[in-house]
């Protein structure tokens, strides 16, 4: 207490504006992160409930298009001369 009297009241002034500023720019990092947190589980829900209605379908999908890739390297694997032209 004693070291804070015997202080410049500027420089405490300047302190506190400089501790406020620093305050200010936390909160306004913190609002953001939290506003993204939401709109990120705003989408996850939005996906999941419009997801429900044809699973099977994109699933199949999913898996025809994992064995098209999986020909498609191994085609790419063989000699040219015996690959289809």
């Amino acid at each position: 207490m004693r070291e804070r009297a015997r202080e410049d009241p500027t420089k405490l002034k300047e302190q506190a504006a400089q501790k406020k500023k620093h305050d200010e720019a936390y909160r306004a990092r913190h609002q953001e992160s939290l506003r993204i947190k939401q709109q990120l589980r705003r989408l996850d829900k939005y996906w999941l409930e419009h997801r429900q209605h044809r699973p099977l379908a994109e699933t199949r999908n999913y898996e025809s298009e994992r064995r098209w890739r999986a020909e498609d390297r191994w085609a790419a694997a063989l000699p040219s001369h015996i690959r289809e032209k």
